[in-house]
């Protein structure tokens, strides 16, 4: 039976809504701000861990952003146990492309994802850059 997660969250205050587990960058105006990941393979910053709504952000709202540990994240297609994944074009996690060098790694699959939007467990390694051939 799986236990708990634990980890180290940090606050940031997002530009713009930004939904629960999905992969954020930081901002391109403000590199003490965060963003959801909008561009796949996106340096990650780490995973926000509440759901931050458009008027949450504008009166300045801090967001709890998962930097390291384990984090719940949301698959964008079936990915397995062990697999590592970089951001999608929509903050959601997606399996490194084999044969594609210098992708930005957000992490390492703890619990597989049968389907797109499943909710999977994700050792963080943000920032690591993978080559796989």
């Amino acid at each position: 039976m799986p236990g708990p997660n634990f980890g180290l969250d940090k606050g940031y205050q997002p530009t713009a809504a930004v939904r629960q587990f999905r992969a954020v960058v930081r901002s391109t105006t403000n590199k003490e701000q965060c963003a959801e990941a909008t561009v796949a393979g996106a340096l990650p910053l780490g995973v926000c861990q509440e759901e931050i709504t458009t008027a949450d952000a504008a009166v300045g709202r801090v967001a709890d952003i998962r930097i390291q540990g384990i984090s719940r994240c949301i698959a964008d297609a079936a990915i397995v146990i062990g697999a590592k994944v970089r951001v999608a074009a929509d903050g959601r996690v997606t399996a490194v492309a084999a044969a594609t060098a210098n992708q930005n790694q957000l992490g390492i699959t703890q619990t597989a994802a049968a389907a797109a939007n499943d909710h999977i467990d994700v050792l963080l390694t943000p920032g690591v850059s993978v080559t796989t051939v």
